[in-house]
C-alpha cells in the first residue's frame, strides 16, 4: 500500500484514492509524506528547505491514515445506502413505468400520427403493466 499525506491540502491518499479536507495536522515544517507499507520504509518532505528525512514507521502521522480510514468507510457505507435505495426504487411502479414510457419526442410522434386516443393506448397499455401498488 502507498500512502501520501499532504498537509497543505489535508489529502491522505491510499493507493490512488484520495480523500480530500481532513481534519489533522501535521508538524509546521511538514510538506508531505510519503509511506509505502510493503517495504516498510518513506520519507518525510519538509517546506523549510531542509532536506527530505527517511522514516521506518508510520506511527506519528497515523492519525492522518486514520481520518482516511474513517472517511473511506463513510464513503463505502453511503455508496452501500445508495444502492440499496436505488435497488429499492427499481422496485416501485413509478421508476418501471419510467423506463418504458416512450420520450417526449416518440409521445408527440405517436399523438401527430394517431392522435389523442393512439397516444393514451399506448400509455394505458404501461400503466396497466405497473399498475399503482
Amino acid at each position: 500500500m502507498k500512502i501520501t499525506i499532504m498537509q497543505d491540502s489535508k489529502t491522505v491518499s491510499v493507493d490512488g484514492n484520495t480523500y480530500y479536507d481532513l481534519d489533522f495536522t501535521l508538524a509546521s515544517d511538514v510538506h508531505c509524506v510519503h509511506w509505502d507499507s510493503e517495504s516498510s520504509t518513506g520519507e518525510v518532505e519538509y517546506n523549510d528547505g531542509k532536506s527530505n528525512a527517511q522514516i521506518t514507521s508510520i506511527g506519528d502521522y497515523q492519525v492522518a491514515l486514520d481520518k482516511y480510514n474513517l472517511a473511506k468507510t463513510e464513503e463505502d457505507n453511503r455508496i452501500a445506502q445508495e444502492e440499496v435505495d436505488f435497488n429499492n426504487l427499481k422496485q416501485t411502479y413509478s421508476f418501471k413505468r419510467q423506463q418504458e414510457y416512450p420520450t417526449i419526442e416518440d409521445q408527440l410522434d405517436d399523438i401527430y400520427h394517431n392522435g389523442i386516443d393512439g397516444w393514451k393506448t399506448t400509455i394505458k397499455a404501461i400503466k396497466d403493466k405497473y399498475p399503482k401498488e
